[in-house]
Order: C-alpha cells, then sequence, then structure tokens
C-alpha cells in the first residue's frame, strides 16, 4: 500500500501538473535527494506570496476565495529548510530588492518634490504677507496658495514583502500600509505557536479569509483597519522540539479548535534526514526551474496593483465537481473522531481551491480551473492530510505506550496500596480498586479521560484483568487484578528496571 509521499510522488509527475512545476520539482529533487513533500513545501510558499496579490478565485456564488496559503514545516537541524527556501524565494528576493530599489528612486524625486514645494509655499506666503488687507491681488494669492496647499507631494510608503519572525502589530501594521502582499516567515516556530493567543487566531483566521476587521493592539487605543483586500503567505519553519510536537499532536488543543492549525498544509520530516546535494545537477537544477521563476516574477510584477486582480474560475466540469466536494466534505467532517481532523475537513474545501488556483496560474491555460487540476489539488491535499493524521495517530501510540509503562512503573513501585494475592501458582497478584487509583496514581492519570484507555490498554497486554464484586453495602464494585511478577518481567526485559531490582520513577 503507498504511502502519502508514494503517492504525492505519482501525482506531480503526472500529466496533469504543469510542466513549471514538475520540472522544478525533479530537478529539485535531483538536486538535492529531498522527498517530494519536503520539496513541495517552499515551493508552495513562492506560489502563494507570488500570486496572492495578482488573482483570486471567483466562486460559482459570486463569493471571492484569496489564493493565500499557510504552511508549517517541522524539520530537524540540519534538515536543509534553509537551502530549499532559498532555491524557490529567487524570484522572490529579487523583486523585494526590486521593490527596495523602486522606492529608493521614489523617495528621492519626492524629496526633490518636496523641496520645490516647500520653496513655492514659503515664497506665496511672503507675497501674502507683503499685500495689504485691501489688496485686489489678496484673494488670487490666496487662491494659489490653496491650490498649492493641496498639491503637496506624498511620501512613498517603504515596501516589504517579507517579514521574519515578526509581531503580530508588526505584521498587520505591514499588511495595512504596503501594497497589502506579504509573507510571513519564521524559524521560530515553537515561539510562534506558543506565543498565539486566542485573538491572534481570530485575527490571522480572517485575514487568511479575506475578510474586513479592526485589529486592536492590547494595552493600546491605536488601532488597524484591514479592509479583506490584504493577502497574507504564511510559512512557519521549525525544529521538533516538544511544545511544537505536543501542539500539533493535541488534537483538542485551542490551537486546533480555532481552526487555526486546519488552515495550514503541515510536514513533518519523520525520517530526519539531511540533505544529499549533488552539484552536479546544478545546470539542470537552474533550467529545470526557469520557467517556475519567470512565472513567479510575472505574478509578482502584476500584485503590485492588489486592488484590479485577475478572476478566475471554474469551468463546467470542475463546477459540478466542487458542488460535489462542498456536499462531501461538510458530511465527512461530522464523522470525524477528534476536533484536529474536524476541524482540518472543515477547511479542506477551502485549501484545494487555494491549491487548483495556484497550479492554474502556472498552466498554459491560466485563470481557468479545470477538472483534471481541481482533482489533482484534492488528491496532493489528500496527502497532506494522510501525513498529518498518520503523524497524529503516531504521536498518540507513542503517548499511549509511554502512558502504560508510566502506570505499570507505578503499579510495581505502590503495590502496598493494594491488597497483595496470590494465584493457583503462587505468584503475586494485586487487587486495587479504581477509586484507590484515581487518588493515587500519577497526576496526570488520575482522571477518567486519562486512566480507563491506560487500564483497557494494560488489560489487552495481559498485565491485569477486571473482577467485581458487591460491598457490604450491596454496592458493585470494580476491581483492577495486576499480574505483579508478569509486569516484573516486562519492566526487567525493557530495561526499566536498575539492577537491584528498583524501577526508576515514571517519566
Amino acid at each position: 500500500m503507498l504511502n502519502s509521499e508514494d503517492k504525492l510522488r505519482q501525482l506531480v509527475y503526472s500529466r496533469s501538473i504543469p510542466k513549471a512545476l514538475s520540472n522544478a520539482i525533479y530537478s529539485v529533487q535531483q538536486l538535492t535527494g529531498a522527498s517530494v513533500l519536503k520539496v513541495l513545501q517552499p515551493m508552495l510558499a513562492a506560489m502563494s506570496v507570488s500570486a496572492q496579490g495578482a488573482s483570486n478565485i471567483i466562486l460559482p456564488d459570486g463569493k471571492v476565495e484569496p489564493l493565500s496559503l499557510y504552511l508549517l514545516s517541522v524539520i530537524p537541524s540540519g534538515g536543509g529548510k534553509s537551502y530549499l527556501q532559498s532555491i524557490f524565494f529567487e524570484p522572490i528576493v529579487s523583486f523585494a530588492k526590486a521593490m527596495d530599489s523602486s522606492y529608493k528612486e521614489e523617495l528621492d524625486s519626492y524629496r526633490s518634490r518636496k523641496r520645490l514645494w516647500d520653496f513655492t509655499e514659503a515664497k506665496l506666503v511672503k507675497d501674502l504677507n507683503k499685500l495689504s488687507y485691501d489688496d485686489p491681488m489678496v484673494k488670487e494669492v490666496e487662491q494659489r496658495l490653496a491650490e498649492h496647499l493641496n498639491s503637496e507631494p506624498k511620501e512613498p510608503v517603504a515596501p516589504k514583502l517579507v517579514f521574519e519572525n515578526t509581531t503580530d502589530y508588526a505584521l498587520v501594521e505591514g499588511l495595512s500600509r504596503s501594497h497589502g502582499s506579504v509573507i510571513q516567515l519564521t524559524s521560530e516556530g515553537g515561539a510562534f505557536l506558543e506565543g498565539l493567543k486566542s485573538q491572534s487566531y481570530s485575527d490571522r483566521n480572517k485575514i487568511w479569509g479575506g475578510e474586513y476587521f479592526t485589529y486592536q493592539r492590547g494595552g493600546s487605543s491605536h488601532s488597524l483597519t484591514i479592509y479583506g483586500h490584504e493577502r497574507l503567505t504564511t510559512f512557519v519553519q521549525v525544529q521538533p522540539l516538544d511544545a511544537v510536537v505536543d501542539k500539533l499532536s493535541d488534537i483538542n488543543d485551542n490551537i486546533w479548535q480555532s481552526g487555526f492549525l486546519a488552515r495550514f498544509l503541515i510536514y513533518i520530516d519523520t525520517q530526519n534526514q539531511g540533505l544529499k546535494v549533488n552539484l552536479a545537477n546544478s545546470k539542470i537544477s537552474e533550467e529545470g526551474l526557469r520557467m517556475f521563476r519567470a512565472r513567479c516574477t510575472e505574478l509578482l510584477e502584476r500584485s503590485r496593483n492588489c486592488q484590479d486582480r485577475t478572476q478566475i474560475k471554474l469551468n463546467t466540469a470542475a463546477e459540478e465537481h466542487y458542488n460535489l466536494l462542498m456536499s462531501l466534505f461538510s458530511h465527512e467532517a461530522l464523522s470525524q473522531p477528534n476536533e484536529a481532523s474536524r476541524s482540518r475537513h472543515l477547511k479542506k474545501i477551502n485549501i484545494v481551491l487555494r491549491l487548483a488556483g495556484l497550479i492554474s496560474l502556472f498552466s498554459d491555460e491560466p485563470n481557468i480551473i479545470t477538472l483534471p487540476i481541481l482533482k489533482l489539488a484534492e488528491s496532493i491535499d489528500d496527502c497532506y492530510q494522510e501525513h498529518l493524521m498518520d503523524f497524529i495517530n503516531g504521536q498518540h501510540n507513542m503517548h499511549s505506550f509511554k502512558a502504560d509503562n508510566d502506570m505499570l512503573l507505578w503499579v510495581y513501585q505502590n503495590a502496598f496500596r493494594g491488597l497483595i494475592l496470590k494465584d493457583p501458582y503462587g505468584s503475586a497478584l494485586l487487587k486495587i480498586s479504581v477509586s484507590s487509583l484515581q487518588k493515587n496514581a500519577p497526576n496526570r492519570y488520575r482522571k477518567k479521560d486519562s486512566l480507563y484507555p491506560i487500564l483497557y490498554s494494560l488489560e489487552k497486554k495481559g498485565f491485569l484483568y477486571r473482577a467485581q464484586e458487591r460491598n457490604a453495602n450491596g454496592k458493585l464494585v470494580i476491581h483492577y487484578i495486576f499480574y505483579l511478577k508478569t509486569i516484573e518481567i516486562y519492566l526487567s526485559e525493557n530495561n526499566l528496571l536498575t539492577p537491584h531490582g528498583q524501577p526508576y520513577q515514571p517519566y
């Protein structure tokens, strides 16, 4: 059975993907030896920031769907994050430099015009002061002065396309002041996720959706208005720190419940492999990237005027499939087992549309989403979603394994809290009630939601069995009978006991 990476490899080298994209992916893979998903992350980020200011998707009901993507990559140190980003971001960096150069020219021109304007103003004021009150020339000079004051040159706004490791306020201010299309890059993913508050989730969700809102800075009366035409690409790259992994794998965390993480295309490098750069393929790589980079540059040039965006539409066949997906994804979301997969499913149609829109802009028929492109985008997102859920399930299995070991260690250390019995073969058994476990087990496992799954898991593994009996009041009481010898052998074989036979402290 193919995993998400194998499926994605087949997709990106299929005929339905534009050559500008397949050539770029193939070339970078040949150069670096990186997986398709690893290559796709910075590539999609570059596509998003290039296109988001140039085009919008217009849905059949007339609603506007932006093209901006939020992406999160969890890659160990030395995994090639910066190198891959530099390959795909070459046109973005060049465009940002060109914007800076153009701004400096505009600033020089403004300063020259402002000096002339100041000189003219001073001269008109001087001429007016020379005239007596009843001089017939007063009205004429006053009119000339008023017209001049209305023609004061405006200082150009310093453009900023790339925001790195910035604050929420600086980012929103940049969106409201600049040309309205920016990318946020951060390598401090742990701080980024930990530092986000519920208000940050809400504001970033609104920016992602192209909504109008007023941003209020905490502890200040100053506010900024986002009108809905501003576009933000977010590309977070982070090492697999515990704080980040816990955030991603905690399926009921606020960051999932708010729908914030559900808007991300998430890649986790579980192989922990660095790049294997083959410089012999560098020329091939440059040639393969040529079409991709040229298209990014073209879109960035068009994005200078964010108010005048081209419209991407679905053709008839794609529109029919879109209506089917709308119904399907909404229905599937209701049947998802947890908040993470449920919220991700609710945003799936938006992400699929955005991927399809971006792919179409790099095709031979830009501004038209065809059925093959829409299905390709759907399949790509399926691979991302499968990859994420595999990671979450793997984390849960790992946490479950740790929790089981913690409980076995605790039972072995705290046998005195229960009643020691013997089975027919003379082996020690520990009889302990649920209430005793809830009072005395490690704090993080005392709640029923945590305790019962662990006990069920240990029962399936053969470390205990349940027994029911009635107490003196006739009330049915459940006890758990642990096989102490079996537990001791397990702890010993798994190096969880010291040479003196004492268990390590639960971790």
